[in-house]
């Protein structure tokens, strides 16, 4: 009897070591008994998965604003992809392809055509996603192209993960059909990030903090200008910023222009989840500042579920996404609106106990979407693949 094949390739455009759904999901189906192996780009730092194979592309993750070398990085890593997978088509028995982009899924046509099975896991929605990123609209002729991307890639794999049913419904709208839409929501993993159960919110030193990409259309500029506000009251606060960006240096300009160094502190990069984790447990609040636009509308935020499982009083933008899942356990501010933001902000400082109910409305959210539900869905799909 020929033994079963359970060779997996996952695929992620992505500095792996901060990205916690695919290392979730790569632990998940170790666990499970599959064999690993995670094709992704190269970062600054050696990063090791226990009993995983990491193979890196020599390019490190483009960030910037050109539309041109976004394409071009994209392309690069795609080609690498095409031809490891092509000399060698028989190796994995599914190759699960993450996005940003989807057609990466295209590197994977030699494998299809002998029998290995596609999975394209789609985490943001380009077209949103890249006419916030650049101010165009989504009647632009680039946009309707991605959406045209988008439908074709999706068309093409064998299956295929949502995060959430607000993309799940968008993927319809797009003429995406498939038998199925697998949901795996981005829960926190207990395993990287210790539940706790209860915390003091009556210190005097409290901790805002915001792990993100650094770029200006992620809000980063309304939580800075709501940090002006707050000092101009009189309140103290510390914004804790973790992450990098192409817009990293010029608001950090702006923060020691502000004279706001006392109330604004940023780490060298981004951090890995283990060292997140840490840094939320010294924390009260996590902030999401996102403005209101095409993309936030429907993006889920991977860091509200950990600032749930932390529990922490979330402030967040009141993007149409946040509003449907969690009216009832996030403090909303109106996106856009420092002046809001930093009221939200100065309200809760003032009145801990709300603090206190927001949180643990939020932690109640993590325990009834626990990250074993959804494991347990990614599983069962990879099994029906097998």
């Amino acid at each position: 009897m020929s033994k079963i094949n359970k060779n997996i390739a996952m695929v992620a455009y992505t500095t792996l070591s901060t990205d916690s759904r695919v290392i979730r999901e790569a632990l998940a189906a170790k666990e499970a008994g599959f064999s690993i192996d995670i094709y992704t780009l190269k970062e600054g730092r050696g990063f090791f998965l226990d009993g995983i194979n990491i193979f890196c592309l020599k390019r490190k993750q483009y960030k910037g604003k050109n539309k041109f070398k976004f394409v071009l990085s994209y392309l690069s890593f795609f080609f690498y992809l095409f031809i490891y997978f092509t000399k060698s088509p028989r190796k994995y028995k599914i190759i699960h392809v993450n996005n940003m982009p989807n057609f990466l899924v295209f590197s994977c046509i030699v494998p299809k055509l002998f029998g290995t099975k596609i999975i394209l896991d789609i985490h943001d929605l380009m077209p949103e996603v890249f006419a916030a990123k650049f101010n165009i609209s989504l009647d632009h002729f680039l946009i309707k192209l991605l959406y045209i991307e988008e439908r074709i890639s999706a068309n093409f794999v064998n299956e295929l993960i949502s995060t959430n049913s607000f993309h799940t419904k968008r993927f319809i709208q797009n003429g995406i059909k498939k038998n199925r839409f697998t949901e795996v929501v981005n829960a926190a993993d207990p395993g990287i990030f210790k539940p706790i159960e209860k915390r003091d919110f009556s210190s005097k030193d409290i901790i805002a903090i915001f792990p993100t990409t650094i770029a200006k259309h992620l809000g980063i500029d309304i939580l800075v200008n709501a940090a002006q506000k707050i000092k101009d009251r009189n309140v103290k606060v510390t914004f804790r910023i973790f992450g990098n960006g192409e817009y990293r240096n010029e608001i950090i300009t702006k923060v020691n222009k502000m004279k706001l160094n006392d109330y604004i502190e940023f780490s060298k990069g981004f951090i890995s989840p283990s060292e997140l984790s840490r840094e939320l447990d010294k924390s009260h609040i996590g902030i999401i500042p996102w403005p209101k636009n095409v993309s936030t509308n429907y993006q889920m935020p991977n860091k509200i579920h950990e600032y749930f499982i932390k529990h922490l009083c979330v402030v967040a933008s009141d993007v149409k996404i946040l509003k449907e899942y969690f009216s009832n356990c996030i403090c909303f501010f109106e996106a856009g609106d420092a002046d809001s933001l930093a009221d939200k902000i100065v309200f809760l400082l003032k009145n801990r106990e709300e603090m206190k109910r927001l949180a643990d409305q939020g932690y109640a959210f993590y325990e009834k979407n626990k990250w074993s539900i959804y494991k347990e869905k990614y599983i069962d799909l990879l099994d029906s693949l097998i």
